[in-house]
């Protein structure tokens, strides 16, 4: 399901919606404050209860947080050099 929003999202995108930068930079914004805020929490349940099986959550969110990261600048740069023309 997430394969087919991507492709549909990425293909609307370089049909020439000039909205889908925005709305795909709005998108990878709330990911990643999603991801952020989750880390954040995990940390802190994470030291109050000295639980250290928390790791690979804390790997989730990075890994969640940078590929936000990745897709909110590609579509920038997308949009730079394929409507530069």
């Amino acid at each position: 399901m997430w394969i087919s929003i991507l492709f549909n999202s990425v293909v609307l995108y370089m049909i020439g919606i000039e909205w889908m930068k925005y709305a795909m930079a709005v998108l990878c914004r709330i990911g990643t404050l999603v991801f952020l805020s989750a880390f954040g929490i995990v940390m802190v349940i994470g030291w109050l209860n000295e639980m250290s099986g928390l790791t690979s959550v804390w790997v989730i969110c990075g890994l969640g947080t940078i590929t936000n990261i990745i897709w909110f600048f590609s579509s920038q740069l997308i949009s730079l050099f394929y409507y530069e023309n």
